[in-house]
């Protein structure tokens, strides 16, 4: 997985019969597994981070800058839900799109330094 300058994650094309680990510039929201005492060394999720959105770019650029890494590990296999406009609908709680746009601003503000102007958000 790689990522834009608009802050989201994007498929990264791997060669035919490609099965080893690779790095990877994010992690798929949720989609991960991490070392428990890793992840709370970078300080886990920010908490300045809204319900929903950006955790997935954050999580990567705060593993690069503090000494680690995101591998992808092609033959995993994780189960997730892609759910339909209509059970979003009717959530208990709403995922403005407002919030996931500040969300990322705020990664790309604690993270990226001279280069945030590069975020198209």
């Amino acid at each position: 997985v790689r990522f834009n300058w608009l802050l989201n994650q994007k498929p990264r094309e791997r060669p035919e019969g490609a099965d080893s680990m690779a790095p990877s510039s994010v992690m798929c929201g949720g989609l991960f597994a991490a070392d428990k005492a890793w992840f709370l060394h970078l300080g886990g999720y920010d908490p300045g981070l809204k319900i929903y959105g950006g955790e997935e770019i954050e999580i990567g650029f705060s593993a690069w800058q503090c000494g680690g890494s995101v591998m992808h590990e092609p033959c995993s296999h994780v189960g997730h839900l892609w759910r339909s406009h209509k059970y979003w609908s009717n959530q208990v709680y709403r995922i403005d799109n407002d919030d996931v746009t500040r969300n990322r601003l705020r990664v790309a503000e604690v993270w990226m330094d001279e280069y945030k102007a590069l975020a198209h958000l």
